[in-house]
């Protein structure tokens, strides 16, 4: 943090929260904010695909993958799912959650194309 400055600290956090959302939107996953300008920079809340029960969802990733994701909050805490981009996080490790997050939708019986959402996060690193 002190290496490199708050600034590029933050900047990196919008960065994370950019590339998770291209991911998940290429998913064809629904984002619970569609407006990528208010978007939390620390964590994005998706909507589970019909049919997908959500803290099965994070149970699978984990026993699976070792990857954890948050379950929503109050009244979303049955229907969404939260993944979080925030602190020492690398590009490829959100892309490698991307990945089990697709392969354990597909398991689950989601209506999901592999590698949409990986592909997707590559192409926007390498643009930039």
């Amino acid at each position: 943090f002190d290496e490199v400055g708050v600034d590029a600290v933050v900047r990196d956090h919008y960065r994370h929260r950019d590339l998770v959302r291209t991911g998940l939107k290429a998913m064809g996953l629904e984002l619970l904010i569609k407006d990528d300008a208010i978007a939390s920079p620390a964590v994005t809340a998706v909507k589970c695909p019909e049919g997908i029960d959500p803290a099965k969802l994070r149970k699978l990733l984990l026993e699976k993958f070792n990857i954890v994701i948050a379950g929503g909050q109050g009244k979303f805490s049955t229907s969404t799912f939260r993944v979080g981009h925030l602190g020492a996080v690398q590009d490829m490790d959100l892309i490698a959650a991307i990945s089990g997050l697709e392969m354990v939708l597909k398991i689950m019986g989601a209506d999901i194309s592999l590698g949409q959402g990986v592909r997707a996060m590559e192409e926007a690193l390498l643009a930039e």
